[in-house]
């Protein structure tokens, strides 16, 4: 896989990110504005495994895993930049040269209605309760005019539990608002950097996994970096009980049976891929 080389790219001073996942900046790639995103330092968690985690890692890798199981989901691409593993985030807000749409985080559309019913309502847009959650789906104006609300909760809630993401609250996910014709629509999946294990060390991750992957400790430092990814995948077994799920669903919902009409496996090439790359790991230390 090649990295990019973002040390050159043109800063925009005019776009600002929040969060607390690391430093953010916004830069000018293939003519429109793209989100760096670096590794946040570990200093003050006691973890004498790792220095940085590899949060733009993980990243790039929820992202694919997302596309390759057709979710919508932001443009993400690796690089480096002032030394440092990064990941670049296509604005999905700006386009063509000019600023497009709002986002609009489901915590503030949950914040305005479940404060209309006070009765019912025991927190802020913020909290994650299930109950208020899906409340705010199914009766809030403008989310019952957008099409498959309820259906991108429920996949982004499977999808994260898979890939370890326990980072999507409810500032995570949201609509965007056209500028020019202020059409509501849900926006792409983002915010995928917390999947992974992306605060542990590779030889921590290790510990709890089969000796298959004993190899990979003697690897040099930035071999171990990239194969801790390929290592929480083959943990987590994503691909085996998403692609099952998702058949599952496609027969339920056509009336068929996989028998008669066999669908082909979701991220198919990229699990191959991840494969071949643990076999080469195995290779390299033998």
């Amino acid at each position: 896989m090649e990295l990019l080389n973002f040390d050159h790219a043109l800063i925009r001073g005019d776009f600002f990110y929040g969060g607390d996942g690391g430093a953010k900046l916004a830069i000018e790639y293939e003519g429109d504005v793209w989100m760096l995103k670096f590794p946040k330092s570990t200093r003050g968690r006691h973890n004498p495994h790792m220095s940085y985690t590899t949060s733009p890692l993980s990243e790039y890798l929820g992202s694919q895993i997302y596309a390759a199981l057709n979710i919508p989901v932001h443009q993400t691409v690796l690089g480096i930049r002032a030394g440092k593993v990064v990941v670049a985030c296509k604005d999905f807000t700006f386009e063509k040269g000019r600023e497009t749409a709002r986002l609009i985080p489901f915590n503030e559309i949950k914040n305005a209605f479940m404060s209309s019913d006070l009765d019912s309502y025991c927190g802020s847009g913020s909290d994650t309760l299930l109950e208020e959650v899906l409340a705010t789906i199914a009766a809030q104006p403008t989310l019952t005019a957008i099409p498959g609300v309820t259906q991108r909760f429920w996949d982004m809630f499977i999808v994260d539990a898979l890939i370890g993401n326990n980072d999507r609250d409810n500032g995570n996910w949201g609509i965007l608002r056209d500028n020019a014709t202020r059409k509501q629509t849900l926006a792409p999946v983002f915010d995928n950097g917390n999947a992974f294990f992306s605060k542990r060390g590779i030889d921590q991750i290790i510990d709890a996994v089969p000796e298959e992957f004993e190899g990979i400790r003697v690897m040099p430092a930035e071999q171990k970096y990239f194969y801790k990814q390929v290592v929480a995948l083959r943990v987590s077994d994503v691909f085996e009980l998403t692609v099952q799920a998702l058949k599952k669903d496609t027969d339920e919902r056509a009336g068929q049976s996989a028998a008669t009409h066999p669908q082909p496996a979701p991220g198919g090439d990229l699990r191959a891929e991840i494969d071949e790359r643990i076999r080469a790991a195995q290779d390299d230390v033998a």
